[in-house]
């Protein structure tokens, strides 16, 4: 199982923006921290359906 760092910082219109630093351009953010990893796993996926698609590989996705 590969290890993702995940980067959350609050900017400035208090908004809690996060990334996915082995996954350049996974982006996300919400207005409060209990919606923030709800959206994170949202982008992760389709992120990784994406590059799927464009790998014509299947990704195998486990659930942390």
């Amino acid at each position: 199982m590969k290890r993702i760092t995940i980067i959350i910082e609050k900017d400035e219109d208090d908004y809690y923006i996060a990334e996915v630093k082995e996954l350049p351009g996974c982006i996300t953010q919400a207005k409060n921290l209990s919606d923030i990893f709800d959206r994170l796993k949202e982008a992760i996926d389709l992120y990784l359906d994406i590059l799927s698609e464009q790998k014509k590989t299947e990704i195998t996705k486990t659930t942390v």
